[in-house]
């Protein structure tokens, strides 16, 4: 028997009951043996820095939750670092830890902390991760300057968040309608039997607003030049960037195949390719 994974499954069906209504036992179940698959949970993300930044060695995981991540990059050789604010978060890994033998020092590699105000110097990372978590800050600008402080020039960001445009929310794991109206959301969800409390902690992200705001953080600061790519529509190999606004019609094809039934993704790795001033813009 594994404590920290009886904790970790309490501690799910608490949240869950409380944000969005408790999620079917299989569904529970998945979450809950991914967040134990250190090993392996996370590879897809750093397969993902790897093809995009190759160099990236120091690599902070923005809100790193139940350290998947965090472990998986130590594990295989990466100097990880993380940041999280939920305290029964850090209590679950570094039980983990314990049970699977992991050296005490990684535990320090966990921080305390919000991405508003990261408690990092200047060009600290040579790659910052933020995966399913921007959707959920306080301040989205405040979070992506921040991300862009701490990262290096030549280094990169990788973003993967949910798009509000699309027609299904991941959280609750219903249809939805674009950028659905905050009053008639809550009204669905009461009609549902789901709480409406989830719905507060939910910034409408767009793929497009995160563009924009990037764009509006390099016009501000003398010297920055930031290059976004859109991972869901090109190959690195392909070497041509394109932004939202560009029809396709593998977009639209994509897009009606999951109509109200799969959740519509920003997936960007920002390139940071010249700093200009330092410090907080």
């Amino acid at each position: 028997m594994s404590a920290a994974r009886d904790f970790l499954r309490a501690e799910l069906e608490r949240e869950y009951s409380a944000w969005f209504g408790l999620p079917p036992r299989s569904f529970l179940d998945g979450v809950v043996e991914a967040w134990m698959a250190d090993d392996t949970n996370s590879k897809h993300r750093f397969d993902t820095i790897e093809a995009a930044l190759p160099s990236a060695k120091r690599i902070l995981d923005m809100a790193s939750g139940c350290g998947s991540a965090v472990f998986y990059g130590l594990l295989h050789g990466y100097d990880m670092v993380g940041i999280d604010p939920e305290g029964w978060k850090h209590t679950f890994n570094g039980m983990k830890a314990k049970e699977r033998g992991y050296p005490a020092e990684w535990m320090s590699r966990f921080h305390d902390g919000v991405g508003e105000a990261l408690p990092f110097p200047d060009d600290d990372f040579d790659c910052v991760t933020s995966y399913q978590t921007i959707e959920h800050v306080q301040d989205v600008d405040r979070v992506l300057a921040e991300l862009v402080r701490v990262t290096r020039a030549g280094g990169g960001i990788h973003l993967r968040c949910p798009d509000y445009r699309g027609t299904f929310e991941g959280h609750y794991r219903l249809p939805w309608l674009p950028l659905f109206p905050r009053p008639f959301a809550r009204a669905y969800l009461r009609a549902l039997g789901k709480p409406t409390a989830g719905l507060d902690t939910i910034q409408y992200i767009t793929k497009g607003r995160v563009v924009r705001i990037l764009r509006a953080l390099s016009s501000r600061r003398p010297g920055l030049r930031l290059r976004i790519v859109d991972l869901d529509r090109e190959a690195f190999a392909a070497g041509r960037e394109r932004l939202p606004g560009e029809f396709s019609w593998w977009k639209a094809k994509r897009y009606a195949r999951g109509l109200f039934r799969e959740e519509t993704s920003v997936n960007l790795f920002v390139y940071v390719e010249a700093k200009g001033t330092k410090g907080r813009p």
